[in-house]
This record gives C-alpha cells, structure tokens and sequence, in this order.
C-alpha cells in the first residue's frame, strides 16, 4: 500500500504539508507495517542498473577497437609477409650476380650469414604472431563474458592445438673449394685432394657421391679417366656408382688414379657432385697442369779400337834356306806368310763382334739407371 503523509504542529492548526512516499504492509488485524525511504532505494536501484549499462557500452566499445586494431595488424603482417618474399627473390638474383663477378666462394659465406640472420627473424616473427592471436582471444573472452545473462554461461570451447608447420623445402647444394691435382712419379700415382662444403639452405645433412673425370680438350681420341672407374656416357658418369660421402659443413677428399706413367696427358679434370637421389649438383672443370721431366739420356756407347786392316801382299819366291838374297832388306817389315795371313784375318773378323755386344750390354745398363732415377 501506497500512501502520502502530512505533518502538523502540536495546537492542531494544519500546516504546509510535506509529501513523501512510503510503503506500508497491512495485516488482517488492522497491523500496519511502514517501509521508510522507499524512494531512496529506487533511485539507488535505477542509479545501479544505468552504471551498469554504461559499462557494458564501454567494455563494448574497447572491444571493438581493440578488435580493429588486431584486423589492422593482421593487415600489416600480410603486407610484412609479401614484402618478405619480394625481398627473398631480389636475394636470390643478387646472389646469382655476386656468384658471376666474384665466384661462389663470396656467395656462400653471404648465403650463410643471410640464412641465418632469416632463421631468427622468423622465429622472432611466430613467437610475436603467437603472443598476438593470445592476446586477442583472451579479450574476445572478457568482453563476450561482459556481455552474456545473468545466468551462468556455458565454458567456451577449448582453443584448438596449433597445427604443426610444415617443414620448409631444402635447396641442396655443394661446393668445391681448394681443389689440387698432384703426381708422384715413383709411384705413379695422380692424385686430387680438394674440400667439399654444404651450403644447402636450410643447412641439412647432405648425402651423395662424387666423381672425377680426367680429359684432353683438344683431343678427343684420348679416353678419359673416371674415378673412381664408372660407366661413362657422353662423357658423362651415372650417379650413383662414385665416391660416396656424408657431411653437414665440409670434408676433406682424395682421389688417386695409380698407373699412370709419365708424361700425364690429361689437362682438365671435371668434377661432379651428385645428390643421394641421383640430382646433379655440381659439374665444374679444373685445369691439369703436370710438369713432366724426361729422364736422362743414357750415355754415349764407347767406340771400337781400330784394328789395322790387313793387307794382301803378293807371296814371295820360294828360295833355298838361308839364302841371304830370300832376306828382307834392313829396315823394311818382313813379310808374312800365307798362314800368318790367315790367322790375322781370322782374328780381325772377330774382336769387332766381341765389342759389340759389351757396348750393346753398357748401354742397356744406362738406360735402366736412367729410367731408376726419374722413377725415383
């Protein structure tokens, strides 16, 4: 029940009347039970609701704003990631033209500080879109529980796991550096030492196998040499059948090719470098320059002692013995007979045969000595 009062002073004389409202219960029994400042509670009340409205128009329009700016991000961060891959392809071109003027030794060492200095970049950039995508699901919560009833609101649907990335596409690739071709003449060994480095992108193990091709340029009726000994086709050898090798920066190899005597004919040695799938990597050519010595000439052979030819001299008139006229005069050589003839003849014939042979046999000494030495 509802009522207004009025107030007067104590010699019953009515008064300006003061208006204020009340609630009053009243019982069977005629009890009347008042409710004072009734009024004040309804304001109170009003107050309450319309503070309240307000706050959910201002935690409304936080929400949005917040939810622009994240849209404006996301923006920005697809614009980061298309500049990101313009930047990458200028990269790649600009590594091409550095490999052309200053060789691939310079482009490695820029591709691996310029991969490197990527990986981090990127990391940082996931780890900063992570904490992002947090952030604004933890504010889509707050506000969505602002706004909901009274009642109590079902729990949100956990967040779905983050999918795994997927893993980047190696580019596989190798280099050689610090190639040399040396030859031992004793052993007949040519051999080529030199590095191979991984410079694939990102840096993985890199598998494959490695084979040497030893050629003449301006004669193609010298066969080349592979090694290791491979079937070659066009000139060309099959993957798969060379030296194998398994590395993560860079690695030392050796390769001898024995039995390959003096003078060394080849002048350029390819080198290539397959992937463990059989992908060619690497085909580039080396120059072949063996310095090549003769050995000695083998002495002179001694010449033969001339022997006194022996002249034929007409036989003498036989005489009686002791005829002093039979006697060659004084002074003058006696002359010899016709078996003294003979056995000159004979002996003539043969000390020239006997030299020979010595001097044939000297000269095959010498020359082995020679051939020792230059093997040595």
């Amino acid at each position: 029940m509802f009522g207004k009062g009025k107030t007067s002073d104590g010699s019953g004389t009515a008064t300006k009347r003061k208006r204020y409202w009340s609630v009053m219960l009243v019982g069977e029994h005629g009890r009347v039970i008042p409710f004072k400042h009734f009024k004040g509670l309804v304001i109170a009340v009003a107050v309450a609701l319309l503070l309240s409205q307000l706050a959910a128009v201002v935690l409304g329009i936080a929400y949005f704003q917040k939810h622009r700016a994240a849209q404006e991000f996301e923006g920005e961060l697809t614009d980061l990631r298309r500049q990101i891959g313009t930047l990458r392809n200028e990269k790649d071109i600009l590594l091409a033209k550095l490999v052309i003027e200053q060789g691939p030794e310079a482009a490695a060492d820029v591709h691996a500080d310029v991969a490197e200095e990527t990986s981090a970049a990127e990391g940082e950039e996931e780890a900063e879109t992570t904490a992002a995508e947090g952030e604004d699901q933890a504010e889509t919560n707050v506000a969505a529980k602002a706004e909901a009833a009274p009642e109590p609101s079902p729990s949100p649907a956990p967040e779905p796991s983050p999918s795994p990335q997927p893993t980047p596409r190696v580019r596989w690739q190798a280099d050689v550096r610090r190639f040399e071709v040396n030859y031992t003449p004793g052993a007949q060994v040519l051999e080529a030492v030199f590095r191979i480095y991984n410079v694939s992108q990102p840096r993985q193990m890199l598998s494959g196998d490695i084979v040497l091709v030893y050629r003449k340029k301006d004669d193609p009726t010298v066969p080349p040499l592979a090694v290791p000994n491979v079937t070659l086709r066009g000139g060309r050898p099959n993957p798969g059948g060379g030296q194998e090798f398994r590395i993560n920066n860079y690695r030392t190899m050796r390769f001898r090719a024995p039995g390959q005597s003096a003078p060394i004919t080849y002048d350029t040695v390819t080198v290539y470098v397959f992937e463990e799938e059989g992908t060619l990597l690497l085909n580039r050519d080396y120059d072949v320059d063996i310095p090549y010595d003769p050995p000695a000439p083998p002495p002179p052979e001694p010449a033969p002692d001339p022997e006194p030819s022996a002249e034929a001299v007409p036989p003498a008139s036989p005489g009686p013995a002791g005829n002093d006229d039979d006697q060659a005069p004084a002074g003058e050589m006696p002359t010899p007979s016709g078996a003294e003839l003979d056995n000159a003849a004979v002996e003539g014939t043969q000390q020239p045969e006997t030299q020979q042979v010595e001097a044939t046999m000297e000269g095959d000494g010498s020359e082995n000595g020679a051939e020792a030495v230059f093997d040595h």
